[in-house]
């Protein structure tokens, strides 16, 4: 009995052994569900048959999409909780049209990142299909990228010069850059490209979503997007260590776009609707 009592120890840990071995083997541990509720809404009222699409910046990542009822409502269930979360807005023809900003009243801070504990109402989640915004306002803490992603999944910011469109007692103000990469269920690359003052009639914070598929291939992210009254083909190269993105953009049938420095929307100049501007191109984007 006593020599039974040995192997049936010994098969125990034995067990032990290969299932932490295998959890090893497997990554980081799959986050609980989060359960994220609001409603869709913009000035012309509730949003029903709009989605909401959440993607964790984990790897890997996970994402949930839920479709607005008739008064707006949406809810949102998948692996999320206490990992930074990324949310956007679609219309009912799956497109695109607005990421969301969580603005943490236990912060003051206001960021397209977030991190959820569990079960949490963001309220009205408040769609600006102009600027491509939408805003939530949220207890929860803002947060940044963690330390292992997927490259080029994460948040990549920098001070890309300034915009004479919104001056501030006649100084141009400085304008900061955001480009958001996650991955849905479906695999396919999401992104946002934020300015932090763009004049759309007036000045603020803009967001451009793709006009269609996100494309990466030899470490460059590519894709179309929509600012202003032109449309603009965004590429986005990256390092091969991951450590800094270098980010294209050019404008199509617009002319001189103010140069690589001013990022006012007005075309001026003898070039104006040409068939494309020079491209701007902006240095050293970091994620953070």
């Amino acid at each position: 009995m006593f020599a039974r009592l040995i192997n049936h120890r010994g098969l125990i840990i034995g067990i032990t052994i290969v299932a932490a071995a295998f959890q090893m083997s497997c990554g980081p541990e799959k986050p609980k569900d989060l359960t994220l509720t609001g409603t869709l809404q913009s000035a012309r009222g509730v949003l029903a048959g709009y989605k909401l699409n959440c993607i964790t910046l984990t790897k890997p990542t996970y994402s949930g999409t839920a479709t607005a009822d008739t008064d707006g409502k949406v809810s949102v269930v998948f692996a999320a909780a206490k990992v930074p979360v990324g949310c956007f807005v679609l219309n009912a023809s799956d497109v695109q049209v607005a990421s969301v900003f969580f603005t943490s009243s236990t912060e003051s801070a206001t960021s397209q990142t977030i991190k959820f504990d569990g079960t949490t109402d963001v309220g009205t989640i408040a769609v600006n299909e102009t600027r491509g915004t939408a805003a939530a306002t949220v207890a929860a803490a803002t947060s940044k990228n963690p330390a292992e992603l997927d490259c080029p999944i994460g948040v990549w910011t920098q001070t890309v010069g300034v915009n004479s469109d919104c001056p501030v007692a006649t100084v141009p103000p400085t304008v900061d850059a955001t480009i958001w990469v996650g991955k849905n269920a479906a695999g396919a690359y999401v992104v946002s490209m934020a300015w932090s003052t763009y004049k759309q009639t007036t000045c603020g914070l803009s967001a451009f979503a793709p006009t269609g598929e996100v494309a990466y291939a030899n470490n460059v992210l590519s894709w179309n997007t929509r600012i202003g009254a032109y449309t603009s083909s965004v590429s986005a190269e990256i390092a091969s260590d991951c450590s800094k993105m270098t980010l294209t953009v050019t404008q199509n049938g617009c002319g001189t776009c103010g140069g690589l420095t001013d990022l006012a929307t007005t075309c001026t100049g003898t070039n104006a609707g040409a068939a494309a501007c020079v491209s701007n191109t902006f240095l050293n984007f970091t994620r953070k």
